[in-house]
């Protein structure tokens, strides 16, 4: 590495910890049974926002689309289903129930960090959210990204425990909704029970595998998650 390049390095990691600093400036406090872990993550590419919106331009879920189209189109399945799941949240918010605009952003934007451009350290939830704080988006946003579908159980088998804790909490209420989405959209976009999507992520991964184990370690928990959602919102089945 060139020593300027270095130092561009060095630059992006220091503003991208000022973001998550700001974050828990905003919102809750991160759980206590975490350390806290400088993030050194550095984004790898300019911005969409930056080359074809301008820099002033707010977040929308227009703009998460295209975010989501930019980093995920060459994802096979996984990019059918983050459409799906984008636009449940949206499809939720048109009958008018309680779906923030920060949920339909982060329901596009869930699993941005399997994007090549964005994959950093290979645990997705953690750089997603870190690269969208780095391209500034809402704190609830980047909460919501960090903390989708009981991540922090992957993050404990993964090592990612203190990584994870920088991002704050999210809104319950919020992340229920978003475990349900996800929770019941196949990998192909295809709607299912929350039951059959947590079978077929533990027949996809064996025994021994970190997503396996923390599916078994945070099933129940999904399960109560979606049916809160459910209840809540007042939907039929947990397949929203």
């Amino acid at each position: 590495m060139q020593p300027e390049e270095a130092e561009h390095v060095e630059v992006r990691a220091s503003q991208t910890e000022r973001k998550l600093s700001g974050l828990h400036a905003l919102s809750r406090p991160v759980r206590p049974a975490y350390r806290l872990l400088h993030p050194s993550h550095v984004a790898r590419r300019q911005p969409l926002s930056r080359r074809s919106y301008g820099d002033d331009v707010i977040w929308t879920a227009a703009r998460a689309r295209a975010e989501a189209t930019s980093c995920l189109h060459d994802a096979g399945d996984r990019w059918l289903h983050v459409q799906a799941v984008g636009r449940s949240a949206e499809e939720l918010k048109a009958r008018g129930l309680d779906v923030s605009d920060a949920l339909v952003i982060a329901a596009w934007l869930h699993d941005v960090g399997y994007g090549k451009s964005v994959a950093a350290t290979g645990f997705h939830p953690v750089d997603g959210a870190r690269w969208l704080a780095d391209q500034d988006a809402p704190p609830d946003v980047v909460a919501l990204v960090a903390h989708h579908s009981g991540a922090w159980f992957e993050a404990e088998e993964r090592g990612f425990a203190d990584a994870i804790a920088r991002f704050p909490e999210p809104d319950q209420d919020q992340l229920d909704v978003l475990t349900l989405i996800d929770m019941s959209t196949g990998p192909t976009g295809r709607r299912v029970s929350v039951q059959e999507r947590l079978t077929e992520i533990l027949e996809r991964y064996p025994s021994d595998h970190p997503v396996h184990r923390a599916v078994t370690r945070s099933y129940s928990y999904l399960e109560d998650s979606a049916r809160r959602a459910t209840e809540r919102l007042g939907l039929a089945d947990v397949r929203a």
